[in-house]
């Protein structure tokens, strides 16, 4: 028996619906293998797609750190743009206090249009929580 199944979703993010587990053995032996397929090149300069660019802009009162595939990509400071070449399907991370803090805020380029704009918002305080305003770039607030 073999079982093939999509961990993310067509724009890059993690599929929640494909979390799984296994079972313990009660009785007998259980063997298992695993094989990992690739929908796009995986090693070198990650190009999942064609060539866009991006720019970002800062709207916050405090330096946010940007990351891509868990890498430094750079700091912006208050108030500040900055454009960068990328390709489709490229996810970049908005973090504050450093890079290696949790991200508060994600951008996904899309195919269209070529060239994209994220303007990294404000976050608002959710009971003990920091919840962001917008997690995909787009121009309207998350509901709660």
């Amino acid at each position: 028996t073999a079982a093939l199944f999509y961990s993310i979703t067509p724009d890059g993010k993690i599929d929640r619906m494909s979390l799984h587990g296994a079972c313990p053995v009660i009785k007998g032996m259980k063997w298992g293998a695993n094989i990992w397929i690739w929908n796009r090149q995986r090693y070198g300069d990650i190009k999942t797609g064609g060539p866009r660019s991006l720019k970002v802009k800062n709207t916050l009162s405090e330096t946010v750190y940007i990351s891509w595939e868990g890498k430094e990509n750079g700091v912006l400071e208050p108030g500040k743009t900055f454009g960068l070449n990328t390709y489709e399907f490229h996810r970049f991370k908005a973090h504050l206090d450093s890079h290696k803090t949790k991200a508060f805020a994600e951008f996904t380029v899309q195919s269209k249009p070529k060239e994209q704009f994220w303007e990294i918002k404000a976050v608002r305080v959710h009971g003990a929580q920091k919840v962001p305003i917008d997690l995909d770039g787009g121009d309207e607030d998350e509901e709660l």
